[in-house]
């Protein structure tokens, strides 16, 4: 799944049976891609990823699923 958050910001997750590695638990991408203007990116790179296990995804979808309750529910 790939999220546009704004202008310059894409975050990538995904699956491949292709990034399990045998004596490791990780094998869910979580990625950040920047674009635009360097002086308005966050990070150095342009491209960074990481693997989480199947528990940290878990558990990230859910931190973020409380915080998208908890921004729906407060008054503007």
């Amino acid at each position: 799944m790939i999220v546009q958050v704004d202008q310059t910001l894409v975050l990538e997750v995904y699956f491949d049976l292709a990034d399990r590695e045998e004596g490791y638990e990780d094998d869910i991408y979580f990625g950040l891609k920047q674009s635009g203007p360097k002086e308005m990116w966050l990070f150095p790179a342009d491209e960074t990823g990481f693997l989480l296990t199947a528990d940290q995804a878990e558990r990230l979808a859910s931190a973020l699923m409380r915080a998208a309750a908890a921004s729906r529910s407060a008054p503007r």
